[in-house]
């Protein structure tokens, strides 16, 4: 399990790129005082662009770190789709220091899929989020003959 500090005014992306399909993406998580917006994008595969670079990572491995296309309150979110990512989940507030946030999708096209943590509602609260992401690969079904 990570965890890492989301300072106000400020965003976190952890990012996994999935090759091989179908699959789900797993995630929980939860933070110490107050709450957080979280939501779920994805860049395809065969997005072109300087950008796609930015957003590497492997089906083993994940990368996560703060934001830095956009601190102001309200822009980030709009930045992360100017750079391709199409919304998959829509940035929701979760009650996430009540209880755990658990959720998956279910990935059918390979892509680097992004997930979306948001603090920049907060003008002096800093939030200390523990979270975990796992991809569960499904077998492939054989066709009965």
């Amino acid at each position: 399990m990570e965890e890492v500090e989301i300072l106000p005014r400020d965003s976190y992306l952890h990012t996994v790129n999935i090759t091989q399909v179908p699959c789900t993406l797993q995630w929980w998580f939860t933070t110490k005082r107050k709450n957080i917006d979280f939501g779920l994008f994805q860049r395809k595969a065969n997005s072109s662009g300087d950008e796609g670079a930015s957003l590497a990572g492997s089906v083993s491995e994940t990368t996560g770190g703060a934001m830095s296309i956009g601190r102001q309150r309200g822009l980030s979110h709009f930045r992360l789709q100017d750079r391709g990512a199409v919304e998959l989940m829509a940035l929701k507030h979760y009650e996430s220091s009540k209880s755990t946030i658990k959720g998956s999708w279910h990935a059918t096209e390979p892509g680097t899929y992004v997930l979306y943590f948001d603090n920049s509602f907060s003008k002096n609260t800093s939030k200390r989020l523990s979270f975990c992401v796992a991809v569960k690969e499904e077998e492939a079904k054989e066709e009965a003959k």
